[in-house]
C-alpha cells in the first residue's frame, strides 16, 4: 500500500461516554517490555485521561507472528494477537495494549515502516 493510504488507516479515538467522569484510577497492560511501547500507552492515557492515575505494566507477550513482520496484514495480526494474549494471560487491567512494528516493500521497491497498536477493553 501507498503511504498516503497508510496515513489514512492510522487514528486515534478516545471516546467518553456521557455523563460519566473519567476515573480516578486506571490500569493498563501492554503487551511488551519494550520500553518505548510501554512509554508510548502510558503518556497517551496520561494525555488522554490528565486528571487520572495511570498505571501502565508491561508483559513479555509472543506476537505469534515473525519478529520483524514484512507485511502490513501480518504486523496488523500481531498486534491483534498480542492485545488478545494479554488480555487471557493478565485479567483485572482497564485496557490491554498490542503494538507491532513493521515494513513493507512497495512496487517501486520503497521500505515503508509503520505500526498498528491495537487497543482492547
Amino acid at each position: 500500500p501507498q503511504r498516503r493510504e497508510r496515513e489514512e488507516r492510522v487514528s486515534v479515538c478516545v471516546s467518553k461516554m456521557s455523563g460519566t467522569e473519567p476515573p480516578k484510577t486506571f490500569s493498563a497492560c501492554v503487551a511488551s517490555t519494550n520500553p518505548v511501547k510501554v512509554n508510548a500507552a502510558k503518556q497517551s492515557l496520561s494525555q488522554c485521561f490528565p486528571s487520572t492515575e495511570v498505571t501502565v505494566i508491561g508483559h513479555k507477550i509472543p506476537s505469534g507472528v515473525s519478529d520483524q513482520p514484512m507485511t502490513d496484514a501480518e504486523t496488523k495480526q500481531g498486534a491483534i494477537n498480542r492485545a488478545k494474549s494479554a488480555m487471557d494471560a493478565h485479567p483485572g487491567h482497564d485496557l490491554y495494549f498490542g503494538i507491532e512494528g513493521g515494513i513493507e516493500e512497495d512496487a517501486d521497491k520503497i521500505m515503508h515502516c509503520f505500526a498498528y497498536i491495537v487497543v482492547l477493553r
